[in-house]
């Protein structure tokens, strides 16, 4: 999702009229991503999230005649095999690394004009962090707040179970009413 927007409003949709974003833990380059998720315990996740995703081929194409074999897409074992198999011909990609190449939003960021918030931690275990943006990427709009912990989501102070402090919806509304306040101020 949050790879996805920020790719549109670095394209400047004509029919995207935001006052403001917020996106976290972005998967800036899909690729790389992709391929974390395919190390370590992301791996938990990446077969967890497949099933999900596999499930949903199976109910679209119970409904719709989308063209893809299911069979070999129910195969599927990462990312990349899924995004080959499903997501790269649903959309007209040739294959996932076509896929990954046009739709990553890194190379749309430095066109990002609308005051948009990315929150994304450093221990995101679902990426490296040479995937994240330089600040010469990052356009006039853009508030990268990089967090030392936070892990994919997660941005939780305090110690103790039960006493600790979700922190990012917090960030995300001040940051959005904010922004609309003073695109309100300005006007």
């Amino acid at each position: 999702g949050g790879n996805m927007l920020l790719k549109l409003l670095g394209q400047k949709d004509p029919e995207i009229t935001l006052a403001a974003a917020a996106a976290v833990s972005v998967p800036f380059e899909l690729s790389e991503c992709a391929s974390r998720l395919e190390k370590g315990l992301s791996k938990i996740y990446q077969r967890w999230l497949i099933g999900s995703m596999r499930k949903t081929a199976i109910r679209k194409a119970d409904q719709h005649d989308t063209g893809l074999d299911i069979p070999a897409l129910l195969k599927a074992r990462t990312f990349r095999e899924f995004d080959t198999l499903g997501t790269a011909p649903l959309h007209g990609f040739r294959d996932a690394d076509h896929y990954y190449a046009i739709d990553s939003c890194r190379q749309h960021l430095p066109r990002i004009t609308t005051p948009t918030l990315i929150l994304q931690a450093k221990d995101d275990p679902f990426m490296t962090l040479d995937v994240l943006p330089e600040q010469h990427e990052l356009g006039p709009g853009i508030q990268l707040e990089l967090s030392d912990k936070g892990g994919h989501t997660g941005f939780i102070e305090g110690h103790f179970p039960g006493l600790s402090h979700y922190w990012l919806e917090t960030r995300i509304v001040q940051f959005l009413t904010q922004s609309i306040s003073t695109r309100t101020e300005r006007r």
